[in-house]
């Protein structure tokens, strides 16, 4: 196990006008944005989480990665529990661990060109000689396969298209060599005909850098051509967790149905059962008691409504968060 997460918890706390604090007894509110999730994952190893958006999955992502300090819970890195390293400490872990954000036309600094943008990390953790600086810039634009010439680096990214400036993000990503990469959707605001190009990119590197990468999609599709193994998120909790193939082909929890149900299938002929969820992703704020998917939930028993399940195995590297499997 490379990265363990334990009962990891993310919540934002909402701060109410004057009027609404003298007059309301209400208790303090809080968005529940991760609200107990346990993962691992291998060395090596590509982990994808899925869910519908409001699920947690980006601000799980973040909290690994520490952009945001966990409310509750701990995250193991190697042997090490980064949850709350501050400083230099802090800093150190960011040369281990990186992210590439979805957005890459607000991802990069527009002030900055191509260069100066992939070596800003360089900079932040000490490298100063020039030449250094050209040779890592330049070695980490030819593994997103983009140029690196000098013409090239000069550029600012109001002058790529949306698929370079992904691979310049990545590229800033991977230019302190990690061994940690969290990908959040990153080829969800790209043309489909240059999304193929950035998810080998990434593969890619997985293999040749040796990767530990979680990768954040609500692309079932995706997931299963990068992902060795799947984690399904609904409401800031993990409902299912097992090999991708055997998730997709098999899966348990009514609301992973629901999603594999929801995937396109190229074949005309071929029938799918749809799975028909009613009603929309609670809100963080107000999580119903007991299980949080039992109100959309088709299989609903009296017991979801006074507990919430909790993620127990069900077989070899299968784990489900629900009733009808224990």
């Amino acid at each position: 196990v490379f990265v363990q997460v334990r009962n990891l918890r993310k919540h934002f706390p909402l701060h109410r006008g004057w009027l609404s604090t003298l007059f309301s007894r209400a208790k303090d509110l809080s968005l529940r944005a991760v609200d107990g999730v346990d993962l691992t994952i291998g060395r090596e190893e590509t982990l994808g989480i899925a869910g519908e958006s409001g699920s947690g999955k980006t601000t799980l992502g973040m909290t690994v990665v520490r952009l945001y300090e966990p409310t509750d819970g701990s995250i193991l890195f190697g042997d090490q529990d980064i949850s709350h390293l501050e400083g230099k400490a802090l800093k150190a872990f960011r040369k281990e661990a990186q992210i590439v954000f979805q957005d890459p036309y607000g991802s990069l600094d527009p002030r900055l060109n191509i260069f100066d943008t992939v070596a800003e990390a360089l900079r932040i953790h000490g490298v100063r000689n020039r030449a250094e600086l050209n040779d890592r810039v330049a070695i980490a634009l030819g593994r997103v396969n983009l140029d690196a010439s000098p013409e090239f680096m000069r550029r600012f990214p109001h002058e790529l298209s949306g698929g370079q400036r992904q691979r310049v993000a990545i590229a800033r990503a991977i230019v302190l060599e990690p061994r940690f990469l969290v990908a959040d959707e990153p080829v969800s605001m790209l043309d489909v005909s240059v999304r193929a190009g950035v998810i080998e990119v990434l593969n890619g590197l997985a293999e040749s850098l040796g990767l530990t990468m979680l990768y954040i999609s609500h692309d079932l599709s995706t997931i299963r051509y990068i992902c060795d193994r799947t984690a399904i998120m609904y409401l800031g909790r993990i409902v299912e967790v097992g090999p991708t193939e055997e998730v997709i082909q098999d899966p348990r929890h009514p609301y992973t149905q629901a999603l594999v149900a929801a995937v396109p299938v190229a074949d005309p002929l071929y029938k799918r059962p749809r799975v028909n969820l009613e009603g929309s992703i609670p809100s963080p704020i107000d999580i119903p008691k007991g299980c949080p998917f039992r109100d959309r939930c088709p299989e609903a028993m009296e017991r979801c409504g006074q507990e919430a399940p909790a993620l127990k195995p069900t077989g070899e590297d299968r784990s489900v968060a629900c009733f009808l499997y224990e």
